[in-house]
């Protein structure tokens, strides 16, 4: 048995107990879902990440910075504002869904 002969997907498959046909009918049905609410931080971090990204940063340096940052701002109610616009869309587009 050779490394790329492909015989390992098949036996994967028998190992999970189907032939994968199940699970590409929850993904396809997971993508009609509403999409989530975006809290306050993510609208802000949407907003200041390129300011804080600096070279050689990885993904978990910049969201450590934009955590302490966040922690320290005083207004924070635009972003909220924004939130809960967002909380009020994923709930109506969830309701319109469920019917479905």
């Amino acid at each position: 048995m050779g490394k790329h002969d492909g015989s390992w997907t098949s036996h994967w498959i028998e190992k999970q107990g189907g032939s994968g046909e199940e699970n590409r009918w929850k993904e396809d049905e997971r993508s009609e879902c509403p999409k989530a609410a975006m809290s306050a931080f993510f609208f802000w971090l949407r907003e200041n990440r390129a300011r804080i990204k600096k070279d050689g940063m990885g993904v978990a340096d910049v969201a450590k910075a934009a955590g302490e940052e966040w922690r320290v701002l005083k207004d924070k109610s635009k972003w909220e504002k924004l939130a809960d616009k967002d909380k009020q869309r994923y709930e109506s587009d969830m309701a319109v869904y469920k019917k479905k």
